[in-house]
């Protein structure tokens, strides 16, 4: 342990010593690189970055094209464009987003006579000109979504005043409804008053028929007594045909023929006529009883549509149209949202556009990071070399003890 010890601070020693003994080369070299690095700093061409600022439209809040696509676009397509464009060779093109400003910084390295302000400019118009077209494409899209939208609301406007109309009339129209039911009704009652006069007037004559056929019995037997009475006067006129008689008996006979031809149109009547106008009476009154109780039912009829149609399908029909009233309110008040909506997404469209014009700014050259790294490296060096020699002396003074 002991030993291990020592062999450590021979061998630290021995460093420091090789360090202190070609102290001059270690200070040397690193001196000499950090000379070097700054005259060569300071000789060579100064570098400048040529930078240029795009702000990209927007359409209803959203970029034109995405900004990662469009970063990728400028460094390689729209780069090779320009190299054609202009026949030159372009250098690499940086980009960087700020995405919340909606902000796209390209940038190159370039040496003042170059091409980069020509190149950053190319890339912008580029840029501008193909996200032209795209707007352009959006507002005639948005336009026609505009054009539609308006033709429908015009509709709905046009619409609302009818529903609105007809509501309004549903008043006049019961009351136009109500004074028709009341002439309908006037009539069917007028028919079933007629009707009702009608059989009252039928049924008085029936029952009249019995005090008709007891006056036509009545006048048949006081008829067939006068006969009677005439045929005993006849005879009794045979017996005094010489005092008179022939006249009583021409009297009588002319008187007879008169009453038996009077009976017999009595009898008729009483045996055909009556009965038939009888039976006449009773198939009218039978009629006029069937057409009452159909004119009665037509009247309950009437009364139940009329009652069904005031209070059942008038208010449903007019409920139908509020309903449908209610729907267009709601679809103008959609259709009016989504026209300001359209409207203000037109109004706010931004085209892109160059926010900073393409510049020169030069770039710092690094001399106080090229001298620091030049004495680092340097001073590795110059300790390695310093331990490299001092091996070699080594050698050789081995080499010269064994000889």
């Amino acid at each position: 342990m002991e030993r291990d010890r020592d062999t450590e601070e021979i061998e630290l020693t021995d460093y420091l010593r090789v360090i202190w003994k070609k102290k001059w080369l270690i200070l040397i070299l690193p001196l000499v690189a950090v000379i070097v690095a700054g005259v060569m700093s300071l000789r060579m061409p100064k570098v400048y970055k040529v930078r240029t600022i795009l702000e990209v439209g927007k359409v209803n809040n959203e970029t034109i094209e995405n900004l990662d696509n469009l970063s990728k676009k400028i460094e390689v397509l729209y780069r090779h464009l320009i190299e054609k464009m202009l026949n030159i060779n372009s250098p690499a093109i940086a980009t960087h987003i700020l995405g919340p400003a909606n902000l796209v910084i390209i940038s190159l390295k370039d040496t003042k006579d170059g091409h980069g302000i020509r190149i950053l400019k190319g890339i912008n118009d580029l840029v501008i000109e193909d996200h032209k077209r795209l707007t352009d494409i959006k507002r005639a899209e948005l336009a026609r979504e505009l054009s539609s939208i308006v033709f429908e609301e015009e509709g709905l406007l046009i619409e609302k005043p009818r529903l609105e109309t007809e509501i309004k009339g549903f008043d006049r129209k019961k009351e136009g409804f109500k004074e028709w039911h009341e002439g309908q009704m006037s009539l069917k009652a007028a028919e079933e008053e007629g009707l009702l006069a009608e059989k009252t007037r039928l049924e008085t004559e029936i029952k009249g028929f019995d005090r008709k056929k007891e006056m036509l019995r009545e006048q048949l037997t006081a008829t067939k007594s006068l006969i009677e009475e005439l045929l005993r006067q006849m005879k009794n006129a045979g017996k005094e045909i010489e005092k008179e008689g022939a006249f009583v008996m021409v009297f009588s006979t002319s008187k007879l023929l008169e009453t038996q031809s009077y009976y017999n149109r009595l009898q008729d009547e009483l045996e055909n006529s009556l009965p038939t106008e009888y039976e006449d009476l009773k198939v009218r009154l039978a009629g006029v009883s069937s057409r009452l109780k159909k004119v009665k039912v037509e009247n309950e009829e009437l009364r139940r549509q009329i009652q069904e149609k005031l209070e059942t399908e008038l208010p449903k029909e007019q409920g139908q149209f509020r309903r449908k009233l209610r729907e267009i309110e709601n679809d103008i008040r959609e259709v009016t949202l989504k026209r300001n909506q359209k409207e203000r997404i037109l109004k706010d469209i931004t085209e892109t556009r160059v926010d900073s014009e393409p510049e020169y700014s030069e770039l710092p050259t690094n001399l106080k990071k090229n001298v620091l790294l030049a004495g680092v490296v340097g001073l590795m060096f110059s300790i390695f070399l310093a331990f490299f020699v001092e091996y070699i002396e080594k050698v050789r003074i081995e080499e010269k003890k064994k000889a």
